[in-house]
């Protein structure tokens, strides 16, 4: 029962990363098709931040909190609902440039 609930929810979690990815990939030739190439390098350099700061933060959270994930999760589900809540609040359809 839970390998079977454990295999489900990657498969969910894949499904849904794909979808999120060919979205994000299409959407800087929306919006500015002139500078897409530009804009895209941008995104994905700024992107890049937080990959390099997760590991030493999630360390130090971990080890503030004496072993206990929880934090990091609350924090991650945090984040990513603020910054849902950003992205609702500004989102436009409308082409920039």
């Amino acid at each position: 029962h839970t390998r079977s609930m454990a295999i489900a929810i990657l498969m969910l979690s894949n499904i849904l990363g794909a979808g999120g990815n060919s979205g994000y990939m299409a959407n800087h030739a929306d919006l500015t098709s002139k500078y897409a190439g530009f804009t895209f390098s941008v995104a994905n350099t700024v992107a890049t931040i937080p990959g390099i700061l997760a590991g030493p933060v999630t360390a130090h959270i971990v080890h503030l909190w004496e072993g206990r994930w929880f934090p990091v999760f609350a924090l991650a589900a945090l984040i990513n609902v603020i910054c849902a809540a950003i992205y609702l609040k500004f989102a436009s359809t409308q082409r920039m440039f």
